[in-house]
């Protein structure tokens, strides 16, 4: 989701449907290798998601089946991004 995406979405939300755009909350699903690889490129990606607004990314990362530390570097990069764990 891009930020034109995000701003699209707000703005239609309270002429169409009536609600208020602050109430929305938004999620992002990645899938597939983009995600999997931790460090910088992944950091920033989270960190726009973050700075978008967006409330919950689920990601996937294969290689989380067959070792703990795949999912303790996504941890460590999410926390690295800014992001909130609720």
């Amino acid at each position: 989701m891009g930020a034109r995406t995000a701003s699209g979405v707000h703005r239609r939300c309270r002429p169409e449907v009536g609600r208020d755009p602050a109430t929305l909350r938004v999620s992002v699903h990645v899938w597939g290798e983009s995600i999997a690889e931790g460090g910088a490129a992944r950091i920033e990606r989270l960190a726009a998601y973050r700075d978008l607004g967006v409330s919950r990314v689920m990601v996937l990362v294969r290689e989380s089946a067959r070792s703990d530390e795949a999912l303790e570097s996504l941890v460590e990069d999410a926390r690295a991004a800014g992001v909130e764990f609720t």
